[in-house]
């Protein structure tokens, strides 16, 4: 048997060594090397991972054997696939390739003969090209059903990576947004902050927050009239005064409004 013989054939058999693998170990958050972040408050803007019952139909059979439950948390959803698993995979996807190769190789072969037009009728006699078709069935089969895995893993990892970033992305906004927020109660004056997105500043940002915050103590104050009355009053007029500002062109003044409107929101009188 020749090496690429054998290769193709313990490929084949990849799918049910596979199969019967026991699961990956799941390793408890609590076992992470010291220092690393084991945060599981639900804080800030959280992932938002795949769920319905067609994602678990089709991601079921590759739970536990290909994705462990590597946070022991008791949800595949928020897991990658396991490396190794994937290595095997990948080395599937490799031999799929030479199956491949290997079937151009039989299509260039003698054919046996035409039994149904021979004249006389022939006995049926499979040449050389239909012996090496044979050959490749069981393992392209079997390498059929390890696509299947490999195409559940990069979709659970496409998943995962997505809803990570979105994560990523909002949480980042979070912070700037806080930051942006420190820098308004002190009324910083950082030339970032008073010029226009135009020329490099964060003047827009600046105005876009302030007017979140002013609806949605808006909201706050439809339940308690009595609660945020004067200060959305005195708010409104000093935002009112730095889109003003903004118009003239002073965009300095349009920014010390900005940060009135949103102290005069916390109460802090200047």
């Amino acid at each position: 048997m020749t090496p690429i013989t054998m290769r193709i054939l313990g490929a084949g058999l990849l799918t049910s060594v596979l199969a019967t693998a026991p699961p990956v170990l799941a390793v408890p958050l609590e076992c992470a090397p010291a220092g690393a972040s084991c945060e599981r408050a639900a804080v800030g803007f959280t992932p938002a991972y795949p769920a319905g019952g067609q994602y678990d139909a089709f991601i079921g059979p590759v739970q536990g054997t290909f994705i462990p439950d590597a946070d022991a948390d008791g949800s595949y959803a928020d897991e990658r696939c396991a490396t190794n698993r994937e290595a095997q995979m990948a080395e599937a996807r490799s031999v799929i390739g030479t199956l491949v190769a290997l079937g151009t190789v039989c299509e260039a072969l003698p054919a046996g003969p035409d039994v149904a037009c021979a004249v006389p009728p022939l006995v049926p006699a499979p040449g050389p090209q239909e012996f090496c078709s044979a050959a490749l069935i069981a393992p392209a089969v079997a390498l059929e059903v390890n696509a299947i895995f490999i195409t559940s893993c990069e979709l659970q990892d496409g998943f995962v990576n997505g809803a990570e970033s979105e994560a990523t992305y909002e949480n980042t906004k979070l912070l700037l947004a806080r930051d942006l927020e420190e820098r308004l109660k002190r009324c910083d004056r950082l030339i970032g902050l008073f010029l226009p997105r135009s020329v490099g500043g964060r003047l827009e940002e600046v105005r876009d927050l302030v007017a979140l915050r002013i609806r949605q103590y808006e909201e706050a104050d439809a339940l308690d009239p009595e609660d945020f009355s004067r200060e959305l009053a005195n708010a409104h007029k000093r935002f009112d005064a730095a889109q003003q500002w903004w118009e003239d062109g002073n965009h300095k003044e349009a920014y010390r409004s900005y940060c009135e409107a949103y102290r005069e929101l916390r109460g802090i009188r200047l």
